[in-house]
């Protein structure tokens, strides 16, 4: 019975030994001296997508020109190569295309497009011409070749094509009318006065009677006006502007320009 004792003790002993031996987690050297607890092991960094090199819109700018439209672009590089020490490189010369689009609705639609090749710590000047009088609402998109990233400029609205018409008089001038009824009279110096007025001009109206002895007594009115400053009207087509410039009254110093 004492011997049997002895050798479970032992036996429990032994094993609880074994156990303990197996949790000391001391691994053998590999050949060579390398140790993984003393050796730096360096990693290369996950680009993110907006570190990856691709294209950029740093500033841009649309405006008409008589019938034009000038769109203007610089385009840059951003974004880097990811090294082994956890900096990034330069970036490198990209290549990718344009695309300008214009808003028809409630879509874009493509209406010009090209190449662009872009190197490192270039700014790269874009300028495109789209031929309209009407408005319109444009965006510019571009596509990086390397990494297929897209990257789309904020839409620009540019006005519609207006015909301006610039006049001034700088001497009075004088209309005038005879009548044998005095309320013609007043009413013909009232409407034409009225008229300049609507123009921008001064106005001076006036009408006068007149007695004859001999003959019956007759009126005449008159509207002196004048305009020393540059005056202008705006209009959607060329004839409107023709036709208004058509109004006006006699020695009108008169200009017509797009905007």
């Amino acid at each position: 019975m004492k011997t049997w004792s002895y050798a479970a003790a032992f036996g429990l002993a032994t094993w609880g030994f074994g156990a303990s031996h197996a949790d000391t987690g001391i691994m053998p050297k590999p050949p060579g001296g390398f140790d993984p607890f003393k050796s730096k092991v360096e990693v290369a960094p996950r680009l993110s997508a907006a570190a990856k090199p691709h294209l950029i819109i740093a500033a841009q700018i649309a405006r008409r020109e008589g019938h034009d439209i000038r769109f203007y672009a610089t385009v840059q590089t951003s974004g880097g190569v990811a090294t082994a020490a956890g900096a990034v490189s330069t970036t490198p010369t990209l290549t990718g295309t344009w695309t300008l689009y214009r808003e028809e609705g409630k879509r874009w639609k493509s209406i010009q497009s090209g190449n662009i090749l872009v190197r490192d710590r270039e700014r790269f000047p874009l300028k495109i011409s789209y031929s309209t009088d009407a408005a319109a609402r444009l965006k510019l998109e571009l596509r990086t070749h390397s990494s297929n990233a897209v990257v789309a400029g904020k839409p620009i609205a540019v006005p519609q094509l207006l015909y301006v018409v610039k006049y001034r008089l700088l001497e009075w001038k004088v209309k005038s009318g005879k009548t044998a009824d005095e309320s013609a009279a007043a009413q013909n110096s009232i409407n034409y006065a009225n008229a300049y007025f609507n123009l921008g001009f001064e106005t001076l109206p006036e009408y006068r009677h007149h007695q004859r002895l001999l003959a019956s007594d007759y009126f005449t009115w008159q509207v002196s006006y004048r305009c020393v400053n540059w005056l202008e009207r705006t209009f959607p087509t060329n004839a409107a502007a023709a036709e208004f410039m058509n109004s006006l009254p006699p020695f009108t110093n008169k200009r017509l320009s797009l905007r």
